[in-house]
């Protein structure tokens, strides 16, 4: 058998052998020794080091090449006898390492121009159902919900996000009880930073929504009457969002969003204000999503 490579240039083999007769596994030791020189190391070397790993069986052997970057294997399936048996796998053994070294040693292609957009075109769109809870501040107010969010990145940290989201609460005051449901919307300009498995966001953009007021007088508030109407409301919004990428497409998101309605919505219980949608909003978000 020729010569498959130079110490100096490939890396070191360490050799395991399993399975074969100790005669054939102490003979395709020699027989690689002088084939491949000083590149045969023991199996315990701590030198960075191609694992060649001889597996002999009923019917033949398998035979892998573990290195740092590249695995190959293959199997001989003509099984000699006795010392033949040897010579035939530390020959197979010699084209195993060529072909390993060969794939190990080869420089990936240049990058190409249309690379850059096949990248951006494969990046994930983003659809998450969310748990909402909403803070009103005039009067101050709860309110609860869900809804459903769509999110891409285009580019490499800029993006938008969409949702869409019903929430419904209720306020107590002196004449009676105020109830509000509402739905609203939201589109945003945002930028992403990624972190190992989790993916921040930081959005800046506007929501508006339309609100149904309702109220049910108490039996002491006599003069006054209660009634449903809908009003329209809009405010500029802040939001900052941390996403988890789970396995087979999942994610985990929990976010926080601020804004000030500069188009408030406002219900008055006579001449009491009962609830509104006015000033500052602060929510909390949770949600379950999909990459497609």
């Amino acid at each position: 058998m020729g010569s498959i490579a130079s110490a100096d240039v490939r890396l070191p083999v360490s050799l395991e052998v399993a399975g074969c007769n100790p005669s054939v596994s102490k003979e395709l030791r020699r027989l690689l020794e002088v084939e491949l020189g000083g590149r045969l190391v023991e199996a315990n070397s701590p030198a960075l080091a191609v694992l060649l790993q001889v597996t002999c069986l009923d019917a033949g052997a398998e035979l892998v090449a573990r290195g740092p970057n590249r695995t190959v294997g293959r199997t001989a399936t003509s099984k000699l006898e006795g010392l033949a048996w040897a010579r035939l796998l530390a020959l197979a053994s010699a084209e195993l390492l060529e072909t390993h070294d060969q794939h190990e040693h080869q420089e990936p292609p240049p990058p190409s121009a249309s690379e850059p957009r096949r990248s951006r075109a494969k990046r994930p769109l983003h659809i998450t159902a969310l748990a909402t809870s909403s803070l009103l501040t005039r009067p101050t107010m709860g309110r609860f919900g869900g809804g459903l969010a769509v999110a891409h990145a285009p580019w490499s940290r800029v993006g938008w996000h969409l949702d869409l989201i019903a929430e419904t609460g209720s306020h107590q005051v002196s004449s009676g009880t105020v109830e509000m449901d509402s739905i609203s919307s939201s589109l945003a300009v945002a930028i992403h930073a990624e972190a190992g498995h989790a993916t921040l966001t930081a959005g800046l953009g506007g929501r508006m929504g339309a609100v149904r007021f309702g109220g049910t007088a108490s039996s002491a508030a006599t003069s006054i009457e209660g009634r449903q109407f809908w009003a329209f409301w809009a405010a500029p919004v802040m939001s900052a969002s941390v996403r988890f990428e789970l396995p087979e497409r999942w994610s985990l998101a929990a976010g926080m969003e601020v804004g000030w309605a500069v188009r408030p919505a406002v219900a008055l219980a006579g001449e009491t204000r009962a609830a509104s949608i006015d000033g500052l909003i602060a929510s909390l978000v949770l949600g379950v999503g999909v990459r497609l």
